[in-house]
């Protein structure tokens, strides 16, 4: 009975979350109070019932201040490539400057490269330079 309570209950704040972060992005040019409010009520809605927030709505919220992201008018997005590391996303929060990145592509690897398209190692040739047959 407990565990199909407290799934209820999870289920429950799930919608009651979803409704509020729309609330939150229609509201925010009008009223920025009240959608950092309604961002602050998600997140206690999360931590009551032991559920984490839907990545889609984790991303959209600064890291640092806990503000709600948009981007071009809270939030600042570039795509970063390193040859030998990584490319990421990096955001950055416009009300406090703190940068979350995101990965998105894995680590370079050396010698990466399919076996059809390798070059011709030199140790292959012949040290003469004549024909084999």
């Amino acid at each position: 009975i407990r565990n199909r309570k407290m799934d209820q209950m999870q289920e429950l704040a799930l919608e009651r979350i979803h409704d509020l972060f729309q609330r939150a992005t229609t509201l925010h040019d009008s009223d920025p109070d009240l959608a950092h409010r309604y961002i602050s009520l998600c997140r206690k809605y999360a931590m009551s019932v032991k559920i984490s927030l839907p990545r889609s709505i984790k991303r959209q919220i600064c890291h640092g201040c806990k503000h709600l992201l948009l981007v071009g008018n809270t939030s600042r997005i570039r795509i970063h490539h390193r040859p030998h590391y990584a490319t990421y996303i990096s955001v950055t929060c416009l009300r406090c400057q703190h940068i979350t990145r995101y990965l998105i592509k894995g680590r370079a690897i050396r010698g990466s490269i399919p076996s059809g398209l390798n070059p011709p190692s030199p140790s292959n040739k012949t040290q003469s330079g004549e024909n084999p047959s």
